[in-house]
This record gives C-alpha cells, structure tokens and sequence, in this order.
C-alpha cells in the first residue's frame, strides 16, 4: 500500500514541477486536463528507481519525452523550447534524490518513503524557486540550436556524471571508508554542479536577452532623439520666418492706403502674435514640450508649461525622453478620458535652492495600485501598465533625486526633486 502511495505521490510531483513551470505559457486547451493528463503518464508508466546506472538514464530518458510530447501537444510553444524545458525540468528533478541518498546514508537512515516525500517537497520547492527569479518563461521566447545545446548539453553532462558515481552506491558498505568518502563527494559535487549549471546558462541567457532588449530600446530613444531634434531646427527655422513675417505685415500696414487691406494685414499680425513657443532653456525639452503640446491639441488638452532647465546639462537626453516623455504620455492618456472641460496638464519647473524641482498634474478618472503599492496607468484597452513611471523614478533616482506620485483632489501629481550635482 504505501509502494502505492510513494508511486502515486511521485507522480504527483513529476507533474506538478513541470505544469507549474511552465504555467505562464499559453495552452491549446484546459490547463487543468492537461495537467491531469500529465499526472496519468507518469503515475500509469512511472517505474520505481533503483540504483542501476542504465535504468536510472532510460528513466531520466522517458521522463525529458514525456515533458517533451506534453509540451508540444498542449503548450503554445515551438519544439527548440519544449525541448529546452523538458530537459531543464528533467534534470532539476533528477539532481536531488542522489544528493538526498547521501545525506540519508552519511545520517545512516533507512526510511526509503521519507527520502521520497522529502526529496519530492524539495523538487516542488525548487522548481517554484527557479521560476520565480532564474529561469525565462515567456511565451515570445526563441531557443537556438546554440542556445539550446548551451543550455542543456552542459547540465546533462554533468547529471550523467552525477548517476554514474550514484550507481557506485549499491555495493559502498563493501568499499573502503576514503572510497566512501570520495564517492560521495563526486555525487555532491556532481550534483550541485548540475544546479549550478542549469541556474548559470539560464541567467546568462536571460540577461543576454535583456540586454538586447534594452540595446533596442536605446536605439529607437536615440532614433526618436535625432527627429525631434529636427523638429527643433524646422521650429527654430518657423520662429525666424515668424519674426521676418511680422516685420513685412508691419511694413505692409504703413505702405498700405486701403483699409480692407489694413484689416486684412491686422489680422494676419494677431494670427502670428497668438503663436506661442514652449522655451524652457534646454533645447531638448522644447522639443519634447512642442510634440506633446501637438499631440494634446488633438485629443482636446490644453497643455500648460512653466518650467525652466537651465543648468541642467547633468540630464543627459535619453534622461530627459524617459522622464518627460513616460510622464506625459500617462497625463495625456488619463486626461484623455475626462470631460472636456478638465483636460487641463500643468507642468511647472525650476531651480529651487540647488534642487531641480517638476510638477505635473492632470486630471483623471480612476488611477489603480498594484500589488507592490505602486501607480499604474490604465489603459483604453484594459491593460494597466506602470512601466513608464517606474522607468521615469529609476532616472531620478540615478541622479540621487526622489520621485512621489500621488492624488490631490481631483488631480494626478507626480513631482520629482534632483539635487544639482557639485560638478554641474
């Protein structure tokens, strides 16, 4: 009864560590059958270990099939990465009942169902553990052969390693007590070479995939940068025809005799002196101002700046997008979906007593926290985001300054205070 138990309770755990680390991929159809189904596989086909070096690998054989099959059939995910999660799984599963039999044989216990309940809590544990801070578990991600054998060819040798020196284990009560020694330190070291291993490639990989994730970003930000600083140039161009233009319609005025053509020049004078440029002293920043003032007149805002950056060269421009910009994209969408009469952003900004202070406030409809106490900006679309604020604080808070994002009254405010460097 209890062999039955132990086979029905491995099963449980064989199945379990797979499903749970690949729970946030898509499926083709019930999460739950699937898993069910899983469970039936290894509980039905599931042969009990023994310490036979050539079962011990077919057994480890089966189960990277059985999570590879799965895997494809009710996973959302290309073969490369079935393949690369089978064998992760397989391998993280496979490593800690060796290192478990040791510490039973070293403790000299014999209780083989406690070695199994044991070993089975701790491949739960690190599987949850993987998961959750190692390994990359994204739905859009794209394994390589490279990548792949990397990834798995090293930790699989080194899993190998560890079941051939785990087989020596059989017949250790006739060996000597320094080739006890010895064997057990091969399959310990063998062992945590495995974790180590898996763990190693997988954050490698995953910062290797961030990096170009943020080496993308930079480039479309400097891509961004280059053409808005030739709007900037058109704009500086538009200021100087602003100003000749007024100087013609002045000396159209005094050479004109017609009052209709008087009129008509009066008008064209108001039209030109109503057009206000955003000049904060920093070239960078008008730009930013002038595209979000363009973009707020055509969702209806009225966009309100006062805010001087002189001195402020510390900031470089990618500094300046990813606070303004994140900032006033989520003012724009919150003001957005106000009445019309309220869509009203105020920027306000300057040096005060050595610190670089900013206030922007808009109104809002409803503003959402998430679980870490943090803002989120709610989409049109359903989706709540809170990146670009958390982005913008990271840039602050770089510069030794401190971003507060909060609700008065009717008003989103988000301040941010940067002290002036020594240097600056």
């Amino acid at each position: 009864m209890s062999g039955l138990l132990m086979i029905l309770f491995q099963g449980f755990v064989f199945s379990f560590c797979f499903v749970w680390l690949t729970l946030p991929l898509p499926v083709r159809t019930n999460r739950l059958a699937a898993a069910v189904i899983l469970y039936l596989m290894f509980t039905l086909l599931y042969v009990p270990s023994t310490s036979s070096l050539l079962e011990a690998v077919l057994r480890y054989g089966k189960f990277i099939l059985f999570y590879s099959v799965w895997g494809l059939v009710f996973l959302k995910i290309d073969k490369k990465y079935a393949l690369f999660l089978a064998v992760f799984c397989t391998a993280l599963m496979g490593i800690w009942y060796s290192l478990f039999q040791i510490f039973f044989l070293f403790f000299q216990l014999h209780n083989h169902n406690l070695l199994v309940v044991l070993t089975g809590l701790v491949r739960i544990s690190s599987v949850i553990l993987f998961r959750r801070a190692i390994v990359l578990i994204d739905e859009n991600r794209t394994i390589s052969l490279p990548e792949l054998f990397i990834s798995t060819f090293p930790a699989m040798t080194s899993f190998l390693a560890n079941l051939v020196i785990y087989s020596l284990l059989d017949d250790l009560e006739q060996r000597s007590r320094g080739d006890t020694l010895l064997i057990s330190f091969l399959v310990l070291f063998f062992g945590l070479s495995t974790l180590l291993i898996l763990a190693g490639t997988e954050v490698y990989f995953k910062s290797a995939r961030y990096a170009r994730e943020a080496k993308a970003a930079e480039d479309q930000l400097n891509f961004q940068m280059q053409l808005m600083l030739k709007e900037k140039e058109k704009d500086e161009e538009l200021k100087a025809l602003h100003h000749d233009l007024r100087r013609h319609l002045n000396t159209l005025n005094r050479l004109s005799e017609i009052q209709q053509v008087r009129d008509y020049v009066d008008q064209l004078k108001a039209a030109a002196e109503t057009t206000v440029y955003i000049e904060t002293g920093n070239p960078v920043l008008d730009v930013i101002l002038e595209d979000k003032r363009r973009l707020c007149q055509t969702k209806g805002i009225e966009l309100k700046a006062g805010i001087r950056l002189d001195q402020a060269q510390f900031l470089s421009p990618m500094d300046l997008c990813t606070v303004f910009v994140n900032c006033l994209d989520n003012a724009v969408e919150a003001a957005e979906q106000c009445a019309e009469s309220e869509r009203v952003i105020e920027i306000a900004g300057g040096w005060i007593h050595e610190n670089l202070v900013v206030r922007i406030q808009n109104p809002f409809v409803h503003a959402a926290k998430n679980q870490k106490g943090e803002w989120m900006s709610t989409k049109l679309d359903g989706g709540a985001h809170g990146y670009g604020l958390k982005n913008a604080r990271k840039v602050v808070e770089k510069h030794g300054g401190t971003l507060t994002a909060e609700i008065q009254g009717k008003e989103f405010v988000v301040t941010w205070m940067i002290p002036k460097p020594q240097n600056a």
